[in-house]
Parts: structure tokens; sequence; C-alpha cells
């Protein structure tokens, strides 16, 4: 087996998942996944391991090719569409509440924009550390915990502007 091959079994499933929180449309996964392995393909002599993890390495083609896509498919987007990760068993109500969450979060990681977006999902989601966010996303240190900062500040601002509409949608009825 072919050290990709080995890479994508490993760390299939991660890059799949920071994909999708880098904006890229679940009908395009498929093809953004295949692409950053094929880019990976190439490039693996490139690849040294005394200067990234793997999954450090895959991840920063991911965030190129999540960028390629989204350009892409921008004016396609659709952003309620629905999230597979809906738990059926949780029931009506429960699936409801899962999608309005899965919602929310999606259009509040689009309103980070694409930098702070990165270091965010890298950084929350992904748990990866700083250093290697930087070498993932080609910035200095510092601008990683900058992006960190801001976002945080953003999403806090955002999401209380969320509640505060559904506390007016509340209020009406």
């Amino acid at each position: 087996m072919s050290q990709v091959s080995e890479w994508f079994q490993e760390h299939g499933p991660r890059v799949w998942r920071t994909l999708a929180r880098f904006g890229v449309p679940a009908s395009d996964l498929e093809d953004a996944l295949q692409e950053t392995f094929v880019v990976a393909h190439r490039r693996s002599v490139d690849y040294d391991p005394t200067r990234a993890a793997p999954t450090t390495w895959l991840l920063g083609i991911a965030y190129r090719v999540a960028a390629d896509f989204r350009r892409k498919a921008k004016r396609y987007a659709d952003p309620h569409q629905d999230d597979d990760r809906i738990d059926p068993a949780a029931g009506p109500e429960g699936e409801l509440v899962q999608k309005q969450q899965a919602t929310l979060l999606a259009e509040a990681l689009e309103a980070l924009g694409e930098e702070k977006r990165a270091a965010f999902v890298l950084y929350e989601i992904e748990e990866l550390e700083c250093p290697e966010i930087a070498q993932i996303l080609s910035v200095p240190l510092g601008t990683v915990h900058s992006r960190l900062h801001q976002a945080r500040a953003d999403l806090e601002k955002f999401l209380r502007r969320a509640d505060a509409l559904d506390d007016a949608k509340v209020r009406r009825r």
C-alpha cells in the first residue's frame, strides 16, 4: 500500500470533516476529499516528515482545496441544506433542533470569513496546536492567535444577535 493510501485510510475521515467545516458544500465533499488526496499524491515527494506531521500537511492541502471549492460553489451554495450528521433517533423535535443548530453553526462559521474560520476550525474543532495551524495556513504564529481572538469575538457577536432574534420571534407570538 502506498503512503498516500495509508494516509487516506488513517486521516480520510478527519480530512472529510475538516473540508465540511471549511465550508465545502455537502454535494462537493467527495470531490474535495479526492482532490485533496490527488494533490497529496502528486506532492508526496515534497513531504518532509521532519517539518510536519502527515495530518498537518494534509490539512494544509485541504485548506487550499476547500478555498477553491468554496469559490466555485459560492453562487450555488444553500446554507440550509440538510446536514447528514442529524440523528434520526432523536425524534421529530430533536431532529428539528439539531438541524437548527447545524444551520446556525454553518451560518456562524460562514460569517467569520475564510481566514478566521480556518483558524477557529483547526483550533477549536480539530484541536490542533497554534504552531501547527500557523504551518497549515502559512502565516506567523501571532497571526493565528490574532485570528482566533477575532473569530471568538465575531462568533460571540453573531450568537448574541441570533439569540436576540429568537427572543424577538418568541415575543411576537
